[in-house]
């Protein structure tokens, strides 16, 4: 944490949060450059990007709730990623009946990350959901080019140690990207020419 103060009056969930969640807070965004390092330096730069204290407020109060309905964050991200069904678990929490999916029907889901860490206008966070197992860096790598075409976006990607992860138990990669500046787009127009 860079050593500001948090306001738990301003954002009373974080005074729930945990001390792993109290020291990813930052306050400042992240610019592209900043990202890029961190996620080229491997768990230690992964472990330095954030949510500013509004973001992180929002998770945890999102965790607490989801966790009072669901039998936990796992049940609720196959729910609404997967679209699997639910049932009543008997003590009035959802859970889901997960079927057993084998790798040739096995899906893979492209979408925003709900709770994006701090960074730049400009900057998206996506996650890419992978609903059986783990997957190769070829395989990721097809996923996010048929979302962010290299000839458009510039793209960084990185999967957290187990330590870092919200739910172990789904597999998913986070993808970073941004537009490619207009200048860079108009150099390859013309060196096409």
């Amino acid at each position: 944490m860079s050593g500001e103060a948090i306001d738990t009056a301003q954002y009373p969930a974080l005074a729930h949060a945990s001390e792993a969640q109290l020291v990813a807070i930052r306050h400042r965004p992240f610019n592209w450059e900043k990202c890029v390092d961190c996620i080229g330096r491997g768990e230690t730069g992964v472990e330095e990007m954030g949510r500013s204290p509004a973001q992180m407020a929002e998770y945890i109060a999102f965790q607490r709730t989801t966790k009072e309905n669901y039998c936990s964050i796992t049940h609720y991200l196959l729910e609404k990623i997967f679209g699997y069904p639910t049932e009543d678990d008997g003590s009035g929490r959802l859970r889901v009946q997960r079927p057993v999916v084998d790798a040739a029907t096995a899906r893979v889901v492209w979408r925003p990350n709900d709770f994006p860490y701090y960074l730049e206008d400009g900057i998206e966070h996506n996650c890419v959901w992978f609903e059986r197992g783990s997957h190769t860096e070829a395989e990721l790598a097809a996923v996010i080019a048929a979302h962010r075409p290299a000839e458009t976006y510039d793209t960084a990607f990185w999967v957290n140690p187990l330590h870092l992860m919200s739910v172990p138990e789904l597999h998913h990669a986070h993808v970073l990207s941004r537009r490619k500046p207009q200048e860079d787009a108009s150099e390859r127009a013309m060196t096409r020419s």
